[in-house]
Parts: C-alpha cells; sequence; structure tokens
C-alpha cells in the first residue's frame, strides 16, 4: 500500500516525507528538514502500540501511524506561524527557515502551503488506512472532526483569557492536547481493530487525563525557561497565552497586585520579561510549581488503571510519556 511494507515507522515515515516533497518547489526542502527534524513521534508510537495490544492489522496501523504525525507536523506548522515562534526543538520553524532563504515577506504564505500540502497528505493516508471502505471512511471522520476541536481550541487559545479558570483550561486542554495527541491514535487503533464500546470510554477518560496532565507538564517547562521558542524568551505568557501557571499565579496574589499585571497583560496584550522575571520569582517562593507538579502526578495516576484495562500500560509509548513526566 506504500511507504514500505515490514519497515520500521521511522523508516516507513522518512520514506512518506522523502515522497510528499520529491518536487523542487519553493518551500519543500524546508519543509522536508522540518518534518524529519527529530520529535518524540509518541502520537505514532500510541496508535502502533495500541494496534498490537488489541489486534488492528499492522500494515493498516503503519499507513495511520504516517497519517497521525503529518497531521502533527501540520499542527505544529500552523502553531508556530499563529504565536510568531522563531525556533521549534532548537532549530528555526518552518515560517522562519522559509523567510532566512527567501525573505521574510515569503515565510508566513510558504510555510502555511506547505503545512496545508502536509495535512492532505495525512488525510490520503487516512483514507487509505484500511482496505475496508467503512473502516477507512470512520478514520477519516475522526481525524476531521479531531482537526475541527484542535482548530477551535487554537483560536480560543489566540485571544487573551484573563478569566479563564483551572476547569476552563483543562477543557480547553482537552480540545487542544489531548483530542489529537491522545484521544486521535487511540481511536484510530480501536477502529482497525473494529470498535470496541467500552474501549471507546476508557480511551476517552484516559485520553483527557493525558492530554491535561501532557499541557500542563508543557506549561511547566516552558515556565522554567527549559524549552526556548523564540531567541527574545519568555515563553507563552510573555505572549499573553493563559496557562496553568499563570493561573495559579494570579489566584496566589494580593487583589491589588493582580489588578495591575491584569490592566498592564489587557494594555499590550504581552507580558515583558522584566514582568516574566518576577512571576517565577512569585512562583517560586509560593511553590506554584510544585503544585503543577502535584497536579500533573493526580491526573497521570488517575490514567494509569485505565491504561492497564486498556492493556497498553507497559507499552514503549506510555513508557516514554510517563519518563516526559518525570
Amino acid at each position: 500500500m506504500g511507504y514500505g511494507a515490514g519497515m520500521t515507522f521511522e523508516e516507513r515515515y522518512r520514506n512518506a516525507v522523502e515522497a510528499l516533497f520529491r518536487e523542487d518547489i519553493t518551500g519543500f526542502a524546508e519543509g522536508k528538514t522540518f518534518c524529519l527534524g527529530g520529535g518524540k513521534r509518541l502520537r505514532p508510537q500510541l496508535l502502533l502500540d495500541a494496534a498490537d495490544a488489541w489486534g488492528a492489522d499492522t500494515e493498516d496501523a503503519g499507513h495511520a501511524a504516517v497519517g497521525v504525525e503529518l497531521l502533527h507536523q501540520y499542527f505544529l506548522i500552523h502553531d508556530d506561524i499563529m504565536d510568531g515562534d522563531d525556533l521549534r526543538r532548537d532549530q528555526p520553524t518552518l515560517h522562519r527557515a522559509v523567510a532566512m532563504r527567501f525573505g521574510d515577506a515569503w515565510g508566513t504564505g510558504v510555510a502555511l502551503a506547505v503545512g496545508d500540502h502536509v495535512s492532505n497528505e495525512a488525510f490520503r493516508l487516512f483514507a487509505a488506512s484500511s482496505p475496508n471502505p467503512a473502516t477507512a471512511l470512520a478514520v477519516c471522520r475522526l481525524a476531521t472532526d479531531v482537526t475541527e476541536e484542535t482548530i477551535a481550541g487554537q483560536l480560543r487559545e489566540y485571544v487573551t483569557q484573563t478569566a479563564w479558570t483551572r476547569k476552563d483550561l483543562e477543557q480547553f486542554y482537552c480540545y487542544k492536547t489531548a483530542a489529537y495527541s491522545f484521544r486521535l491514535p487511540l481511536m484510530i487503533a480501536d477502529i482497525l481493530d473494529g470498535t470496541d464500546a467500552a474501549r471507546v470510554m476508557d480511551i476517552e477518560s484516559a485520553a483527557r487525563d493525558l492530554g491535561v496532565a501532557y499541557q500542563f507538564h508543557d506549561d511547566l517547562i516552558e515556565f522554567r525557561g527549559e524549552k526556548r521558542r523564540a531567541e527574545a524568551g519568555g515563553g507563552d505568557i510573555a505572549r499573553g497565552k493563559m496557562t496553568i501557571v499563570l493561573r495559579l499565579i494570579l489566584d496566589a496574589m494580593e487583589a491589588g497586585e493582580r489588578e495591575r499585571l491584569l490592566l498592564e497583560w489587557k494594555a499590550s496584550g504581552r507580558i515583558g520579561e522584566e514582568r516574566v522575571q518576577e512571576l517565577r520569582e512569585f512562583a517560586h517562593r509560593r511553590h506554584i510549581l510544585e503544585d503543577v507538579t502535584s497536579m500533573i502526578a493526580s491526573k497521570v495516576a488517575a490514567a494509569l488503571p485505565i491504561l492497564q484495562r486498556l492493556r497498553i500500560a507497559d507499552a514503549p509509548s506510555v513508557r516514554m510519556l510517563l519518563e516526559f513526566f518525570r
């Protein structure tokens, strides 16, 4: 069915990317470099591990796994453009790499087109994920629904949300992170094996907990300065995005101090680097990062019995994920 039956996932994925960018078109060289430029490959590995545990066809699962990783790359490309990020995995983001080669006027437009090209190929692979038309259609419908949820989440995040509570953030992360990072790969494996109603309920529950934990952890490491997305630093909080860390900081502040920060934030839509450093010091004094770490541990603990019931708790992808949380 293409891209090399019997190959490892990484070999299959590389073949797919090289075929996708085989033509000499503006931005394709940069697109190929971006798509092959590292990453944990967590989402496709989760699909493959679940398919193996549940007995789905390995060739069908391999096709779909490449599609899941390409869809992830599409989301990253568009996310970087919307956030104005310069760096991804300590390398230039796609729009920045294109701008460095062809000039600033080209970066965003070319990256958008390349991202759409990648997304189109992902859905072509979903459509080819099973010789059974009904099964392939179910995979495509799922991917379409999850993509719609993720885009809606991305748009909600794009506007400063100073009133968001912890509960609001958890609901948002179910859209932005849980849907495509966990529910999509596990549900595809379920569909390829023949959908099981009890398993679907477990997938939904585990995906919610893991998605929230994953995003809380991402917020945490970025706040610590361990994940650079721009040369200037500051991360999501500097850009005026609400995160779980910032929510807990605001909740811990005295009313007057909180109001001053919110006024400053609303006036510019950003928080200056000096102010971010002050927030880091405040968080340290009030043990807020430890609180976030405890929240992550609680979500993971809730997911583990479900993952055991799903027979994937000891799978390589889940072990990788647990190590990531540590």
